[in-house]
């Protein structure tokens, strides 16, 4: 359960995994529509500055991802924050299995929502996307897979 809601839609705890499910459906209707501009927005300023070839890595995001998805399920999710000389930091960090049409696929994310000291960190950082047999092989500990960009180990 990822909210404890007291009438009136009163939200008492949201440990912010629906707006990370919200994130996801962005990304996936952009990979269906093949729209690399709408997916560079979602990435934070920083993360930008330090990839090279974003429009290559967006290419092989389109080119590995077949079909129509069916459905989608969020599998884990954790949100660090950290709060240095009064300066907050919140981390969502996601795990989703997607099925198409055609294939199922495991996908990863970080994005920064929220960034007091330096706000051009807030948006994605890593979107991970690996077929799902292959999940295990390729996916790794959160920490070793925060790398800017569209990543397909």
């Amino acid at each position: 359960m990822s909210a404890c809601d007291y009438g009136d839609d009163v939200v008492l705890f949201d440990d912010g995994s629906l707006n990370a499910d919200v994130r996801l459906e962005e990304i996936l209707v952009a990979i269906a529509e093949n729209d690399s501009d709408e997916l560079e927005n979602m990435f934070s300023k920083t993360a930008l500055s330090q990839i090279d070839n974003f429009q290559e890595q967006t290419k092989k995001l389109f080119q590995l991802f077949q079909g129509t998805v069916e459905s989608w399920e969020r599998t884990g999710f954790t949100s660090p924050t950290s709060i240095e000389s009064g300066n907050k930091t919140v981390q969502s960090i996601s795990w989703y299995d997607v099925a198409t049409d055609k294939m199922e696929y495991a996908f990863f994310t970080i994005e920064c929502t929220e960034d007091s000291k330096e706000p051009d960190n807030i948006g994605l950082s890593t979107l991970a996307v690996v077929k799902k047999e292959e999940e295990d092989l390729k996916f790794t500990y959160w920490q070793d897979m925060q790398i800017p960009g569209i990543y397909i180990p």
